[in-house]
């Protein structure tokens, strides 16, 4: 399949480039909702170091956890 690589070195490149681009061009059905999901806890972690039980909450429902 056809695909890219993203590699990320900080904190800082998810939000200026990663976020940016999967918010032009969206991904579809449970793959976007794991994205709203790693959004909120980047911005969470922005934010605040004293966020991470909130994503920590918010990690266990992405990816498998979601149903």
């Amino acid at each position: 399949t056809n695909g890219y690589k993203f590699i990320v070195s900080n904190r800082k490149d998810l939000i200026d480039v990663i976020i940016p681009h999967f918010e032009k061009y969206p991904l579809e059905g449970s793959k976007h909702l794991d994205f709203l999901d790693f959004k909120n806890c980047i911005l969470l972690m922005e934010e605040s170091s004293n966020n991470i039980g909130k994503v920590l909450s918010i990690k266990k429902n992405m990816n498998i956890g979601r149903s």
